[in-house]
């Protein structure tokens, strides 16, 4: 969503990526993906996403990110912010050819086409994101469940599956803590959804720990079951040092 956002994502993925290919640390990964769009080399972008599942949106997102940051600051020419939007789409395309779902294309191109005002509500969603992660960290439960949700109706009308991840995820957050164990669950089943398609596993690996606590909870053993069972495989590649100690623990209640 933001730039902080990408960076924060970027590390995330560094850490968290597997795959075959040659491993990317930083800009290192974009500078790749310059080269080769440069050269016209389709197929060679099609291997890189592949190889780089989990980092390859917030690529993607530095030139969205950077050209509206430009627009509001007034900083470049039409044509560059143009060739900045293109470019996001192009390689967003071929991260859909690469991963098999479209929600890539689809986010970056909506991104690409927003007017001024939705160019504003974005940024409002932003805020809300940010607001309700402030009032969790004060155990403020309420304001965050409503900032999330904030957050949630402004993302999903732009087509900002990234911002309405974010908010599902705050909103199961804060609905857990409330104690509303049904909202939360549907909260996390929506986030996971999202993050999954978007490629980010260490925030479904978080997604999938809400909804297992939860179907524990509410004495679903079966689903739970599946769940624990998909944070447990996921575990090792979302960077979870414990080997997914806190799903075992959860596996041991439905015994």
């Amino acid at each position: 969503m933001t730039t902080l956002r990408s960076t924060i994502c970027m590390f995330l993925a560094a850490a968290t990526a597997f795959g075959a290919g040659v491993a990317f640390q930083g800009n290192e990964l974009k500078s790749r993906f310059e080269e080769l769009d440069g050269k016209g080399d389709k197929a060679g972008i099609v291997n890189l996403w592949k190889e780089h599942p989990h980092e390859a949106l917030s690529v993607i997102d530095e030139y969205l990110e950077g050209a509206l940051a430009k627009i509001e600051k007034g900083a470049a020419p039409a044509e560059e912010i143009a060739k900045m939007h293109e470019r996001a789409v192009r390689g967003a395309l071929l991260i859909d050819e690469a991963l098999g779902r479209p929600i890539f294309s689809d986010y970056a191109s909506s991104y690409a086409g927003f007017t001024p005002e939705q160019q504003k509500q974005f940024r409002n969603g932003q805020k809300a994101s940010g607001a309700a992660r402030q009032a969790m960290k004060k155990k403020d439960y309420k304001t965050a469940k409503d900032e999330s949700q904030k957050c949630i109706d402004f993302a999903r009308p732009l087509g900002d599956w990234w911002g309405a991840a974010s908010g599902y995820a705050g909103l199961a957050d804060a609905q857990e803590a409330l104690g509303e164990k049904d909202a939360a669950l549907d909260s996390a089943q929506m986030a996971r959804l999202l993050h999954n398609n978007l490629g980010f596993a260490s925030n479904e690996y978080h997604d999938l720990g809400v909804m297992a606590r939860m179907l524990v909870e509410l004495g679903r053993k079966d689903r739970a079951t599946v769940v624990i069972d998909q944070g447990l495989a996921l575990a090792k590649v979302a960077g979870d040092k414990t080997g997914g100690k806190a799903f075992e623990e959860l596996k041991k209640k439905l015994k």
